[in-house]
């Protein structure tokens, strides 16, 4: 998301981690105002694989226009398994 953010967005960039108790949360702040989208997958392509990665492997993620009313966040979560002790 950071690449995506340096490659495709605008400066500044920002990452955040939220670490919780089941989930870790990041979000990457830059200054454009265009969503990220999935792109259709071209298998000779080097690049553009970004945003279907994180869509494949986060329970969820999304962008909002970011709160300091310039650019945007782009933000994904994953949840951790519940670790059983035997």
């Amino acid at each position: 998301m950071v690449a995506n953010a340096v490659v495709h967005g605008a400066p500044p960039v920002r990452l955040e981690v939220e670490c919780g108790p089941d989930h870790v949360t990041v979000a990457v702040h830059d200054g454009s105002a265009e969503p990220p989208h999935l792109r259709a997958r071209d298998l000779e392509s080097t690049g553009g694989r970004g945003v279907a990665l994180v869509d494949v492997m986060a329970d969820e993620w999304g962008s909002r226009p970011a709160p300091e009313g310039t650019g945007k966040v782009t933000w994904f979560r994953c949840g951790f398994a519940a670790a059983q002790v035997t």
